[in-house]
């Protein structure tokens, strides 16, 4: 989570690529198939009503440490920061964005009551998450988390979900935590095994953030990711209900593959205009593999920041369906291939599903 310049993009022609293939999803095996859901911060909601969705962004960050947010809790003034935010929201409404999955970890400002007011003052469908958050040398670790067992961490995770966060009723849509890459610790091995524990009960999909906030060697954050698989594997559940948030972060493709091969989700997921090349490639070897259908694409991007004067500088949500769709189309992809990266593959991944 680094803040980012903003590109602005030209809005023309777009929606009409996207909205195309967006509609087809109505003809997808996840709208015929009853009983499949994701949860919203206003409830359970039918995976086919997730259209176009953005699968890694954030709406409101806290980026002091845990310690320092305790020791100073901010009193915001929610409709300020309602009225600051709605705009980003609405204009990639208008663009054809549906849902929102919105990623902000526990401990990093995570705020489900603003969430909901955004929900229902745009009619957009925002998702959030449950979990802790390790990396960045765990600044953000819970003041608890020392002293919890995994079994301890997995029951406070599975209580937001069957009972709602902090008494406001609002459930977690997936398990959002953070590692630093390279060989799991012993608070990471904890962390993985709670994260696992909640799944198995709870049938919410693992994303984890892989790498600390700086850039590190080929092969630190894959490492990482395929230890996490081996876990995961070894625990009886499914490498499929695991997300590889910032896969793009580790640059020898080799993990990659292997993490695909697993049946694992790999999130590419730091997007700007600048790097539209680099994603085309990317995106473009995932379909030649034959994994386009365990791929996510987002673009970390937003946020209102807390302690900064009207939140600091809010990056624009919409490079992505403004730039990037619109140079995958003139690279050859169709409609039906970018309504299984950004429809159906987010109603996929988010699903209630164990």
């Amino acid at each position: 989570m680094k803040r980012r310049s903003f590109i602005k993009g030209s809005l023309g022609g777009v929606a009409s690529i996207y909205l195309t293939a967006c509609g087809q999803l109505k003809n997808s095996s996840i709208a015929k198939a009853p009983g499949t859901y994701f949860m919203s911060v206003l409830g359970a909601q039918p995976c086919s009503t997730m259209g176009f969705t953005l699968t890694h962004e954030h709406l409101f960050a806290d980026l002091r440490s845990y310690s320092e947010q305790q020791k100073n809790p901010l009193s915001l003034d929610i409709n300020e920061v309602v009225a600051t935010i709605l705009p980003h929201l609405t204009e990639i409404q208008k663009l054809g964005c549906k849902t929102f999955i919105d990623c902000t970890a526990v401990g990093v400002g995570r705020n489900p009551p603003l969430l909901k007011a955004l929900a229902n003052a745009s009619g957009m469908q925002i998702v959030t998450t449950t979990g802790a958050y390790l990396s960045n040398d765990s600044q953000f670790k819970p003041d608890y988390f020392d002293a919890m067992s995994a079994e301890a961490l997995a029951q406070k995770w599975l209580g937001e979900w069957h009972e709602g966060i902090d008494g406001t009723g609002i459930k977690p849509g997936m398990i959002k935590i953070g590692v630093s890459g390279g060989r799991l610790t012993n608070d990471e091995n904890k962390l993985m095994h709670a994260a696992i524990l909640t799944h198995k009960k709870s049938g919410l999909v693992i994303g984890c953030h892989v790498g600390p906030w700086r850039e590190v060697k080929p092969g630190v954050n894959g490492t990482s990711a395929l230890e996490q698989i081996k876990l995961i594997k070894s625990a009886g559940a499914s490498p499929n209900r695991w997300i590889w948030i910032h896969a793009q972060s580790e640059v020898d493709f080799q993990y990659h593959q292997q993490a695909l091969a697993q049946g694992a989700w790999i999130s590419y997921d730091g997007y700007r205009p600048e790097q539209t090349q680099q994603y085309l490639e990317l995106i473009t070897r995932i379909k030649a593999e034959g994994y386009l259908n365990r791929l996510l694409v987002s673009q970390d991007s937003g946020w209102y920041t807390a302690a900064e004067p009207k939140g600091g500088k809010f990056n624009s949500f919409a490079p992505l369906m403004t730039d990037l769709l619109p140079a995958l189309k003139n690279r050859g992809f169709s409609s039906d291939e970018l309504t299984q990266i950004f429809t159906r593959n987010p109603a996929e991944a988010f699903q209630i599903k164990t």
